[in-house]
């Protein structure tokens, strides 16, 4: 897909793919194959899945309200990440998946989705902050300590889809909607 400069990092790539070309031009509607990847120390650049998230994000006033590490994370206008790894598809012109794992020391996002060549996406993912960001939310907002797994952890699950840049991206977890609409009532829709 047309993602230049969207992101960086050191890629561990292996994969078999088969193509079509026709006036030595490759026939992206004929490419298909599989394989795996690994990015390490990386950034998606102008995209921020958090602020997309957690209300009050991209610099808003609202980002005041979150905790300071919460925060932080939310106010940036990119995604560095420690390992972004997929095993992947191709095939009808979109990068498909079911394993994607993002792993910062903030979180981890789990998802199963796919990108197309023309910049579309769509995909089910699930957040998981660490529990340090986890007990600094429930410092804040006492009514997340029924919502967190056996780990001590705030999980929320999301749905993301649209074309790049402009991915919406809503979360799917009921009860966690409800607490982010009370603590941030100005970004209840």
């Amino acid at each position: 897909p047309q993602l230049k400069n969207r992101l960086e990092g050191q890629l561990n790539f292996r994969g078999q793919f088969d193509a079509a070309t026709q006036n030595g031009a490759t026939i992206t509607k004929s490419l298909q194959g599989s394989g795996e990847s690994v990015i390490h120390h990386g950034t998606i650049r102008d995209f921020n899945l958090i602020a997309k998230i957690i209300p009050g994000g991209g610099g808003d006033s609202g980002s005041s309200r979150l905790p300071a590490n919460l925060a932080a994370l939310v106010d940036r206008p990119y995604t560095p990440f420690d390992t972004l790894k997929a095993n992947f598809r191709v095939d009808g012109q979109r990068i498909r998946t079911d394993d994607l794992l993002l792993v910062t020391p903030d979180y981890t996002i789990t998802g199963a989705g796919w990108v197309g060549f023309d910049r579309t996406t769509q995909w089910n993912g699930l957040l998981v902050f660490s529990p340090r960001i986890t007990q600094e939310l429930q410092r804040e907002y006492k009514m997340i300590r029924y919502l967190l797994d056996r780990r001590g952890r705030l999980s929320i699950s999301f749905r993301a889809e649209g074309r790049f840049p402009n991915v919406k991206v809503k979360p799917e977890n009921r009860a966690v909607a409800q607490v982010l609409r009370r603590s941030f009532p100005q970004k209840a829709d």
